[in-house]
């Protein structure tokens, strides 16, 4: 469902099936959850965006730390 209708943080439909994406392929390359490193901050991949941003900005791509 959330593919097809996406979710209230992202307003653009094609950054979120990015977003949804590149986590899936984190879990596959054994990334584990993260955490908003704080407000105003870029979410990382592996936060759980979908739940919410808990601060963070929407941010559908990996970065390096």
């Amino acid at each position: 469902m959330r593919w097809v209708e996406g979710i209230e943080y992202y307003s653009d439909l094609d950054l979120y099936r990015d977003y949804l994406i590149n986590h899936e392929v984190g879990h596959g390359l054994w990334q584990q959850h993260e955490t908003c490193p704080g407000p105003g901050k870029k979410a990382p991949v592996m936060q759980q965006q979908t739940l919410g941003l808990h601060g963070c900005v929407a941010w559908p791509w990996p970065q390096q730390n």
